[in-house]
């Protein structure tokens, strides 16, 4: 008789016997013919499932405009969002850089909501002008301050005022959309005690032991101890969380999404199943890097399974890395640099880390910055004039023992006859996840 591991029992008694039963029909087979892991296909039950918006800019126009400071104006502009794809965009977001220092952006992250496939919607955000006044008109203003109030009926360059700034050249604004993956729906989650009776409630029970038997052969046996509370069994309960929420009117998508958030670091000591609000970031980047949904729920909290903390997936185990997930500095083409025509954005987790926003062609420096395996990384290029577009292949390279990876080996090459508009049109979004 034999108990099992609690690894060997996530995938055997949590994922094989009772994680997917309702929507999804599964088997259990040897991969490498070592570790077990779930293979699993689409049953009768449909389950929708999700592409994505494709969402460029229109054009930027005032809508209106007001003097705040004898130096500077605040402009109101309206950002015309349009959805070029066949679907829905859902739960946009638009981040907004300026690189002119004399144009400051008010309101960075915009909230556009969602687009119906083929629609455009339309937000307004605010920006400042500033003109730098020279001393002289400093000067000459303090002095005119002092005389009769009356002055002030003259034109502003007799009182000294600094001239109003010009109309401001909005080409000097960058975006950086974002959208949710799924809707959220509601359902209930049940408590991990239920599901552990449950599992052992539809498996034989040891003579020895009384543990329930997952497997009999004539060599021995195969139990399972539900009272087993580490990293795998919380991993277990996640995945068990998104499946029981899926339904024909309930996508992956939706599930990642609708799960309930761990509260703590610890999730495998809570009662209810979650699953870390970390896991549906990693899943929507695996989706929008073009993964499908059953793939990308498979690598996310399977296969990779960095997002849960303390957690060792399979794909760890089958290559024998640490269960700790390494953090480095780490540089884009550190030989190359990055070519691109015309602007790049890179965000990391989300977060923009850098900013080429001069709407010209040029070899941009090598990206350092600090991060972790599992960690993605977005490629955002947009091009402004005809009729050259592309960005250069992408690697990484780990700083601490210069080990080096391909993020994309062919980058987007349009050339100088391409067909990719301008005026902000975004070429390149791809997101990529720290592979070492």
């Amino acid at each position: 008789m034999k108990i099992l591991t609690p690894m060997a029992a996530m995938w055997l008694g949590r994922v094989c016997a009772y994680v997917l039963p309702e929507f999804l029909r599964q088997r259990c087979s040897r991969r490498n013919g070592s570790a077990l892991v779930l293979v699993s296909v689409l049953s009768a039950v449909s389950i929708p499932t999700t592409a994505f918006a494709f969402l460029s800019v229109g054009q930027l126009t005032i809508v209106s405009h007001e003097r705040h400071e004898d130096d500077a104006r605040e402009y109101v502009v309206d950002l015309p969002v349009i959805n070029m794809a066949g679907v829905e965009a859902l739960g946009v977001s638009a981040q907004v850089t300026s690189n002119n220092p004399d144009i400051r952006v008010e309101r960075r992250k915009l909230h556009v909501g969602d687009i119906a496939a083929g629609a455009t919607r339309h937000v307004r955000f605010e920006i400042s002008v500033r003109r730098h006044c020279s001393d002289d008109d400093r000067a000459s203003k303090d002095h005119v301050s002092t005389k009769d109030p009356s002055s002030s009926s003259r034109d502003s360059k007799e009182r000294g005022d600094c001239e109003p700034p010009p109309p401001p050249d909005l080409s000097v604004l960058g975006f950086v959309f974002d959208q949710r993956v799924g809707h959220q729906v509601t359902f209930t989650a049940t408590s991990i005690s239920e599901n552990l009776h449950a599992v052992g409630s539809l498996l034989p029970k040891s003579s020895t032991s009384g543990n329930p038997v997952l497997i009999q052969t004539d060599q021995g046996a195969f139990e399972f101890d539900p009272t087993v509370k580490n990293p795998t069994t919380a991993a277990a309960a996640c995945l068990q969380s998104i499946t029981s929420c899926m339904s024909p009117q309930r996508s992956i998508d939706d599930c990642t999404l609708s799960v309930p958030a761990c509260k703590t670091q610890t999730p495998w000591m809570e009662d209810v199943m979650c699953c870390p609000a970390a896991c549906y970031i990693r899943y929507r980047s695996a989706r929008q890097a073009g993964m499908n949904d059953l793939a990308a729920m498979l690598e996310t909290y399977i296969d990779d399974g960095s997002c849960i903390p303390q957690f060792k997936g399979l794909r760890a185990i089958q290559n024998g890395i640490p269960t700790a997930h390494s953090c480095s500095t780490y540089t884009i083409n550190k030989a190359t640099g990055i070519p691109v025509d015309d602007d790049l954005q890179i965000l990391l987790n989300g977060t923009l880390i850098f900013n080429d926003n001069d709407h010209v062609a040029t070899v941009l420096p090598a990206v350092t910055f600090n991060g972790c395996s599992g960690d993605s990384l977005r490629f955002v290029a947009t091009n402004w004039f005809l009729p050259c577009a592309g960005i250069s292949p992408l690697d990484l390279t780990r700083n601490s023992d210069g080990a080096n990876r391909a993020l994309d080996p062919s980058g987007f090459s349009g050339g100088c006859n391409s067909s990719v508009p301008g005026n902000g049109f975004v070429f390149y979004d791809k997101t990529f996840q720290i592979p070492f």
